[in-house]
């Protein structure tokens, strides 16, 4: 079945909302969130923030596995500052990713992540071709919606052709929504989208749904999607971000007239009765669990070449008794570097929770020198944990 560019075709049509909800969606997808944007370059303001759990559950446990597919795209010479995406308007541009290069996203709440915008920048300005509004699996596999687009093989899909072309080492895929009527078909199609991912050494990172509009509307049973992206993220050992966990959390905002329509839910904004577009609230939450995982992956991304750090990780780090002076990791991963500045060259890295003996600090307590393999390196104080003899310990001349 031959899809249009929005993920219609001119059977489903015939099962489509009424007109005003279309109205409704143009209106969601054109209109700016943010006067400012469509500011450029990275610009970053704190802002208060709605407060999430500090470590949940719906972030990714990396399996081996997982970093065995990360290690090899780097390998393959796949770009380890470019992730990509394949969604549907949830992961449109203007109101996703932009949110972070404009200021709206509350960065600066966050300081132990502005280093992962940093590291890939490059993919906030990056223009997928495997995004678009209403975008189901089959759009994303038909060969249909790939013809005519300069680069794109013969037989080649959106996906397919989305990923040979950026040579992205990671794609975050949230789909599902789309699949709503066509629910029975998207096991099949998701499992077409991991394997084309892993056959051209792209590590794939499922994540959930906000939405249950395939029970709501095509009959599913309750949550029906969502449990066969986590089935198969289990069986593919693949990361999983439990996008529906992460937005459970987050506050209704009642509607007083229509006491069963709140004007907002799981973050989730209504329109005429339906919850499938992701509020303010709901794409921070989105924004947030994203960079938290690729926190995961960029300092292994960082410091040092794929065939290094896929065999030894941490292996250089000496840990003490809490007598010594230590500092305790307290982000998901920070650089080594070999002076107390930015620009220092990165010698290794440490991650989440590692416990690292202390040398000494610099002048401006912004350092602490610690034992690192057979000599000393340096790690930004800001992004770990010091003990009480650490804080009192010596500056190095």
């Amino acid at each position: 079945m031959i899809q249009g560019t929005f993920g219609y075709s001119s059977d489903m049509c015939k099962r489509i909302f009424p007109i005003i909800w279309i109205v409704a969606f143009a209106i969601t997808w054109f209109v700016p969130a943010h006067a400012d944007a469509a500011t450029p370059g990275l610009v970053f303001t704190t802002r208060p923030h709605r407060q999430p759990a500090a470590v949940a559950s719906w972030l990714p446990k990396l399996s081996p596995r997982a970093w065995q597919l990360y290690t090899a795209s780097l390998d393959a010479g796949h770009n380890a500052h470019l992730f990509t995406l394949a969604g549907d308007s949830n992961s449109n541009p203007l109101r996703f990713l932009d949110r972070v290069t404009s200021g709206a996203f509350p960065l600066g709440v966050y300081p132990e992540l502005r280093p992962v915008v940093d590291w890939f920048a490059p993919s906030f300005s990056h223009l997928s071709l495997a995004v678009g509004g209403g975008f189901s699996t089959t759009d994303v596999i038909d060969p249909a919606n790939a013809a005519g687009i300069t680069g794109c093989l013969s037989g080649e899909g959106l996906f397919a052709c989305e990923l040979r072309i950026s040579k992205a080492s990671v794609v975050f895929i949230l789909l599902g929504t789309g699949d709503r009527f066509d629910w029975h078909e998207f096991e099949n199609h998701y499992r077409a989208l991991l394997d084309n991912a892993i056959h051209q050494h792209v590590l794939p990172v499922l994540v959930t749904k906000a939405d249950d509009l395939e029970t709501w509307q095509g009959g599913a049973s309750s949550g029906y999607i969502n449990n066969v992206i986590r089935r198969l993220a289990q069986e593919y050992q693949l990361p999983l971000l439990d996008l529906w966990a992460a937005t459970r959390s987050l506050p209704v905002v009642p509607n007083p007239a229509l006491p069963k329509r709140p004007f907002t839910q799981d973050g989730l904004q209504d329109e005429w009765g339906y919850y499938f577009h992701l509020t303010d609230a709901g794409q921070d939450r989105h924004i947030l669990i994203t960079l938290q995982t690729l926190a995961l992956l960029q300092p292994r991304a960082g410091y040092a070449s794929p065939t290094v750090y896929a065999n030894t990780p941490n292996t250089s780090i000496q840990t003490t008794n809490n007598d010594s002076p230590v500092v305790v990791v307290s982000v998901y991963g920070i650089n080594v570097r070999s002076a107390p500045s930015l620009n220092a060259a990165i010698i290794g890295g440490a991650y989440l929770n590692d416990v690292l003996a202390v040398t000494g600090k610099n002048a401006g307590d912004t350092w602490f020198q610690i034992q690192y393999g057979s000599g000393n390196g340096w790690v930004y104080s800001a992004l770990v944990l010091p003990n009480e003899a650490a804080q009192t310990i010596g500056v190095v001349p």
